[in-house]
């Protein structure tokens, strides 16, 4: 990301050969914000090739990273993603890119309640629009974890735009080798949600 030309090369090359979405960090290129119009090139280049911009949690500032250095990794690298929703969608980058969309990845869910209750009321106070759906009028996808209370971030944003995430390839507080089977036997969630957040959610996320 710290040459637009080259990350745009990059995402041809890799869409040919396979790639389903864009892996970024909610701050990037040092002290970055994901609403700088740096980016915009990556996200222009991103619809084009219908792939989606994901934000993964992580952290590209040194600063950040040293000041959080002792902390267990929830403010250096989960609020970063978290803050890079706020970001995205306060900012209107969607209603700039309108076939762009967006995943936030390893995250859980349980704080978009939170966050979109945040950006309403910023909205209110000053004058602008207000969307029906959050997720699905941003198209902003969002990965869940077993532990989410799923039925209170279900009522309040819907069933459409989540997706099922766990880590198998390192061992933190979202990895779950068994994460999909448990999922299917969630008895407090309709079959056709459990479907939808396990299969068609990733599906329409990913274009697959």
């Amino acid at each position: 990301m710290r040459s637009v030309d080259e990350a745009v090369k990059e995402m041809r090359w890799a869409r040919v050969h396979g790639a389903c979405a864009v892996f970024s960090r909610g701050i990037e290129c040092g002290n970055k914000l994901l609403n700088d119009p740096y980016f915009f090139p990556i996200y222009e280049e991103a619809q084009e090739l219908d792939l989606p911009f994901c934000v993964h949690t992580g952290n590209g500032s040194f600063e950040l990273s040293e000041l959080y250095a002792s902390e267990t990794g929830f403010s250096r690298f989960k609020l970063i993603g978290v803050g890079a929703f706020h970001h995205i969608v306060f900012n209107s980058i969607p209603d700039r890119f309108l076939r762009l969309r967006f995943g936030f990845i390893e995250l859980s869910c349980n704080w978009i309640p939170y966050v979109v209750s945040d950006i309403v009321r910023r909205f209110e106070r000053i004058g602008r629009p207000l969307k029906e759906n959050w997720l699905r009028d941003n198209r902003i996808y969002v990965t869940c974890q077993n532990n989410d209370d799923l039925s209170y971030v279900i009522d309040k944003m819907g069933d459409d735009h989540l997706v099922m995430g766990t880590d198998y390839g390192h061992a933190d507080t979202s990895t779950e080798i068994y994460a999909l089977q448990t999922f299917r036997k969630q008895a407090d969630l309709p079959g056709a949600t459990v479907e939808k957040i396990l299969d068609a959610n990733a599906r329409a996320l990913y274009a697959l």
